[in-house]
Order: structure tokens, then sequence, then C-alpha cells
């Protein structure tokens, strides 16, 4: 298979084909320290609606890591598009999110995309505009996805003390740009999963990047999971 990269332990920085999840769930000790200072103070400025400098982030320190970042260790898991949506943020500054890769369908920790956060606060000028594009295919089809995804992940993370891992909801692949993958770095893995949404099935592939011939491969569809190539990397 083709186009593999070696992404750096802390998982960004992979380029403009990779969009990252940063899924660590577990205490920000686990994670690069700079990233961690860095989401943090993403999440201060959409707190309290500072869209400038939310903006700022988003488009300079934080842009190999994407806008779809919430605080490591926080209860909420809002993203600041979660966050102007509760503020009902001007629609310029939503849109302006929205270009930066904010994913409409991202869910927080209790499942709701930003358009259910912006509905029960009542922003309806902001509705149009956080409405999710529509599935790629049916709740189950998805729903199977993501069961076998998170498998896939769980077994291969176990052994290098990750901790808690947020999985990655398939639905937001298909907000990613035609050939785009989803880097998933796995804290002590030094490596992680990159995660490809193919018409309605998964290819995924694996490595760390300090083990040699770690690499696997495999396609994830509804029905099965199948390792189609190993020994890469």
């Amino acid at each position: 298979m083709s186009g593999r990269t070696r992404p750096s332990p802390e998982g960004v920085g992979m380029g403009s084909d990779e969009a990252t999840w940063l899924g660590s769930l577990s205490t920000p000790s686990l994670l690069n320290r700079d990233l961690v200072a860095q989401v943090n103070a993403l999440a201060d400025a959409a707190k309290v609606g500072d869209w400038a400098d939310v903006l700022r982030l988003v488009n300079g320190e934080l842009k190999s890591a994407g806008p779809n970042v919430w605080r490591p260790g926080g209860s909420s898991g809002f993203t600041p598009l979660h966050q102007a949506a509760w503020h009902g943020a001007p629609a310029g500054v939503v849109q302006d999110l929205i270009s930066s890769g904010a994913w409409r369908t991202m869910p927080a920790l209790d499942g709701q995309t930003a358009a259910d956060v912006a509905q029960k606060r009542g922003h309806v000028h902001l509705s149009s505009l956080l409405e999710p594009p529509k599935p790629f295919a049916e709740p189950s089809h998805v729903a199977a996805l993501d069961r076998r995804l998170d498998e896939v992940v769980s077994e291969r993370s176990i052994a290098v003390g990750a901790g808690r891992l947020r999985p990655l909801p398939t639905r937001v692949l298909q907000e990613l740009s035609a050939g785009q993958r989803m880097w998933f770095p796995i804290p002590g893995m030094y490596g992680g999963f990159a995660v490809e949404l193919r018409l309605r099935f998964l290819l995924v592939e694996s490595w760390s990047r300090v083990v040699g011939g770690s690499g696997v491969a495999h396609v994830i569809t509804k029905d099965m999971t199948a390792v189609v190539d190993q020994g890469f990397v």
C-alpha cells in the first residue's frame, strides 16, 4: 500500500493530507506538554468567547492539530465550534471555524453536536451553518464501523499503557477532504492509526515508528475486520 508517512511522536504535523484526532482521555501528563498548553489556551479563549484569539490559535500554533480539539482531561469534550454554538457567536466566526476544518458532525462527550447545542440555547441564526451533512450510511452501518474500529484500536494500543482513549466516530471522516486521512496518535506507542473512509468502509493502517515491521493494515466493513497487509514501516 502506498502513501504512508511517519509522524512525529506527538502525532501532529503529518502534512496537509492528514487531520488529527487527539483522542486521549487520560491525564494530560501522557501528552506533549507544549501541545497541552496550546490546547488549553484554545479552550480558555473559546470558553469566554474570545473569537479573535480562537481563530489566531486555530490558524497558527494549532494549525497542524486543527480546531477539533477539547481540553485534555476536561469533562465536556466541547470543541471551539461547540463553544461558538453555546455563546451564539456571529455567523462569520462559525463560518471561519468551519472553513478552518471544524467538523459539524463532531460530538461532545455527551453526544451533542454543535447544532444540538445551538438549538438548545435558542441560537437560530446558526442553525443552517451548523447542520451536519447527511450520514454516509444508515445508522446501523455507521455504528458497526465505529465498534469495529474501536476494537482494532483497543487491541493494538492496550500493550503500550495508553490510558483511556476516546473512540474516533467514523461520521467525522466524511468531513475530511477527498483522500485525506485521520491520524489518531496513541500515547506511548510512538505512532498510532491512520484512518481513511472509502465509500462505506474503512482502511486503517497502524504502526510504531520505533518498532521495525510493526505496521498492520486493516480493512473494516460493517460485517468484518480483515488484516490486508503487515510488516511495513
